[in-house]
């Protein structure tokens, strides 16, 4: 641990699963409100006041900071403009959120509810579910969780297109899933009329693969542009990875040592 500045410290961690980082950060923080970033999240200006002025303004409540992505990103690609959709926007504020839509890339809350929620779970050790377990969690308890929209920050992550992104939702499909499933079954990705859709459409490997050309060859095109063709895929790659779990064994955190 190394503390230069007084009130920066940073802490050096040889485990590489990200809800042992972030306990980590929890563990080593002093102040009475924690905010929660990714390493590929830039705040923008008074991110911090925006977080601060939000938990002096309600009780038993978690924040969650709005995210988007770079203008000249959307303006080029129909897959950042769909990431960019995804994300939560101003028809959310004042409203409380569910536990699935919570955003631990922008989040923050007092650090006395944090430790009445409890840490994140380190049984995820792979990409995904962490996020959804944690909320479920909190939700749970009877703690609100609200958007603030006026702490923005942009992710800047490392998925160039819908194929790339893709095969993080079918990892997250294959080893997030198994851990949520067992941990928290009451906490799922797909549920309803979506999983019969998936089941009955998607998973197949012909359609999934329509779906991805379509949109590669479309990608530059606004007026060609489909968030539903978008989250099709998407679901595919998850349902995917759901399948493929009886193939693969479980993570451990020597095989995720070199990253994910």
């Amino acid at each position: 641990m190394n503390n230069v500045y007084g009130n920066i410290v940073y802490v050096k961690d040889t485990v590489n699963i990200l809800a042992a980082k972030r306990n980590e950060g929890l563990a080593h923080s002093s102040g009475e409100i924690i905010i929660f970033i990714d390493d590929d999240v830039f705040p923008t200006h008074r991110f911090i006041e925006a977080h601060y002025k939000a938990n002096q303004s309600s009780e038993n409540t978690f924040f969650c900071g709005q995210i988007r992505f770079p203008v000249r990103l959307c303006r080029s690609s129909n897959y950042f403009r769909f990431r960019d959709e995804q994300h939560l926007k101003k028809r959310n504020e004042g409203k409380d959120l569910p536990y699935n839509r919570i955003v631990v890339m922008n989040l923050s809350g007092p650090r006395a509810l944090f430790e009445q929620v409890g840490e994140f779970d380190e049984r995820f050790i792979g990409y995904g579910g962490e996020d959804q377990e944690f909320g479920y969690r909190l939700c749970k308890k009877g703690y609100k969780l609200r958007y603030a929209g006026d702490a923005l920050a942009f992710h800047l992550d490392d998925t160039e297109d819908i194929v790339s992104y893709g095969e993080k939702l079918y990892k997250a499909g294959l080893y997030g899933n198994r851990v949520l499933r067992r941990v928290c079954p009451n906490a799922q990705i797909l549920s309803g009329w979506r999983t019969l859709i998936v089941r009955g459409i998607l998973s197949r490997p012909r359609v999934s693969h329509v779906l991805e050309l379509y949109l590669r060859k479309t990608d530059g095109n606004h007026w060609l542009y489909s968030y539903l063709l978008f989250k099709a895929y998407l679901y595919s790659c998850s349902y995917r990875g759901k399948c493929d779990q009886k193939r693969y064994r479980e993570l451990t955190p020597e095989d995720v040592s070199g990253g994910w």
